[in-house]
């Protein structure tokens, strides 16, 4: 099931006190599917809890007096988590956890982690070697040798790598650069990063759309690439540049007063300021205010543990809060309210927005994200996919056991890093 263009208008912003009594209400157009209704989540919950008694793949949270949770035991588990993605012949990166195939995207941010340049550039040139005739830089890599493309980031992601290689001094070739910025250039209109309906078109890969759209996390990284190729002399204009930082900006809707999922959604995205914390990281230069992203910041959905205790944001949701309808994630099982894609806690682009918040001088952010690190590894000493945020499913707090060790988590150390993150950060809700 496709969603209908997503939403077509937005609605009257309402603050958190008035949230709470919409739960039963849908703000949204008639429209768009509707969302999960008393009687299925109650069904869902159900289900849950009669799985929480066969399954027992959590381990006990640990006392806080029993924790020697520190910064850098985090930087130590962040490290070599990343370095177990790495094959012992140093030219395969693979994501961590069920995954062996080689995807752009993990391999961009494991290796940005890792700080390792020599190791950047072969894993750099090994999907360089496979650029489409189109000029898109595959997705994934298979070990048969075989490689897919959908129309995601993955190419976005390659020309932000050539800047930071080129920054350090690697010589690089130029025809695949040229010719994946001309692969992205054919999305552009007007500014805006269009890209078509149904799935596959960025890291929330199963997130399915009824018409073109634009996509903010997207738009976000197209800005900082414009960017980069400019500073590199692939694209000599500045009007570009310029249209595409506009255009990331128009996706803040006063109304909502939140940067949304798209164009034309007012639905919510955590990873939506990945592109302004890139932007930071790369280029040293902000796109968007600091008021639009610290409204940004207080509207995300926030979950927590029975004590009060933050676990993480939901990295979707709808306008009120809730989650998502899982038929609007058709392209996979497991996005039931609160895991995967539909509302899970997904570290990395936890830490990317909070980063970004404390960049732009919110007071709350450098404190929530020492606790969502702390979140992390309550439970365990891995980095999970991501974090369950539904208190009935039998994985809250941790996620499913084989959803563990994923080497991309380990940036989040070099957002802690940059911030100078410190243990003794205050934690304010």
């Amino acid at each position: 099931m496709r969603l209908p263009g997503l939403l077509r208008g937005f609605r009257r912003w309402r603050p958190p006190s008035e949230r709470a009594a919409l739960n039963d209400a849908n703000p949204l157009d008639a429209s768009f599917p509707s969302k999960v209704g008393r009687r299925q989540f109650l069904g869902m919950a159900l289900a849950g809890s009669l799985s929480a008694l066969t399954i027992r793949n959590r381990a006990p949270a640990l006392a806080p007096d029993e924790s020697d949770f520190s910064l850098p035991s985090f930087r130590s588990l962040s490290l070599r988590t990343a370095r177990n993605c790495v094959s012992s012949t140093g030219d395969w990166v693979r994501p961590g956890g069920p995954y062996y195939e080689m995807y752009t995207r993990d391999a961009f941010w494991i290796t940005m982690a890792l700080r390792d340049v020599e190791l950047s550039n072969r894993i750099y040139r090994r999907l360089a070697d496979r650029q489409l005739e189109s000029g898109q830089i595959p997705t994934l890599l298979l070990r048969d040798g075989g490689r897919e493309g959908k129309e995601d980031e993955s190419t976005i992601l390659y020309l932000l790598w050539t800047y930071y290689l080129w920054r350090a001094g690697v010589r690089l070739q130029s025809e695949p650069v040229y010719k994946a910025w001309q692969f992205v250039d054919r999305h552009v209109q007007r500014g805006r990063y269009v890209t078509g309906p149904g799935t596959y078109h960025y890291w929330m890969d199963t997130l399915s759309f009824g018409t073109p759209d634009v996509i903010s996390y997207n738009q976000g990284l197209y800005a900082v690439a414009a960017r980069c190729v400019q500073k590199m002399g692939v694209e000599p204009s500045l009007l570009k540049v310029s249209n595409a930082e506009k255009q990331y900006r128009a996706l803040y809707s006063p109304e909502w007063q939140t940067v949304t999922l798209s164009e034309k959604s007012n639905l919510i995205d955590v990873s939506c300021l990945t592109g302004e914390y890139m932007a930071y990281h790369l280029t040293g230069q902000p796109i968007l205010s600091d008021d639009h992203v610290q409204s940004t910041l207080s509207y995300f959905a926030t979950a927590t543990y029975p004590e009060g205790d933050f676990l993480g944001y939901r990295v979707t949701s709808q306008p009120v809060g809730d989650y998502l309808d899982p038929a609007w994630l058709p392209a996979s099982t497991d996005n039931l309210p609160g895991e995967y894609q539909n509302g899970g806690s997904w570290l990395l682009y936890d830490a990317l927005a909070l980063g970004v918040a404390a960049l732009h001088n919110d007071p709350t952010a450098r404190g929530l994200l020492l606790a969502r690190i702390r979140s992390e590894v309550r439970t365990d000493r891995s980095l999970h996919e991501y974090l369950s945020t539904n208190p009935v499913s039998p994985y809250f707090g941790v996620g499913p056991a084989y959803r563990r060790d994923y080497g991309w988590n380990a940036f989040v150390y070099l957002v802690s890093e940059r911030l100078n993150l410190t243990d003794e950060e205050p934690v304010s809700l």
